[in-house]
């Protein structure tokens, strides 16, 4: 095809200029990811924590609670056999600290169960549907 000039004389329906458009067809498709991405991730937090992810977290929670009674019985005993001058008093803190972690613990992992069972907060659906 010959190229225009200026000054040149045009026929009818003659292409004049042809913008190289691979950049805007770059962008374009990128947006068309970031929208379907958007998408995605409305539709996730819609739907809200799987099954499976409840039943993790109470797995989670249950197990956290079997470990904390476990190390409450140490506790005890330790306890009794520090009254009873048998342990030191390094193993009785030792027993305290551990069963103490073990109840925080069981309260952050509550917490994460209690989330799950709630799903995403309305606020951040609403922000994604703006996205």
């Amino acid at each position: 095809m010959d190229r225009v000039e200026k000054g040149d004389k045009v026929k009818e329906d003659q292409i004049l200029v042809r913008l190289e458009d691979d950049e805007f067809r770059a962008q374009y498709q990128q947006a068309q990811g970031t929208v379907a991405n958007a998408r995605a991730y409305l539709q996730e937090l819609q739907n809200g924590s799987r099954p499976e992810e409840v039943q993790q977290a109470q797995h989670n929670l249950d197990e956290a609670r079997a470990t904390a009674a476990n190390d409450k019985i140490t506790l005890d005993r330790t306890r009794d056999l520090f009254g009873q001058g048998v342990v030191s008093k390094q193993a009785l803190d030792d027993a305290a600290a551990k069963y103490e972690a073990d109840q925080q613990r069981v309260n952050s992992v509550q917490q994460t169960f209690t989330l799950s069972k709630l799903g995403p907060r309305a606020e951040e659906i609403a922000r994604a549907k703006a996205r």
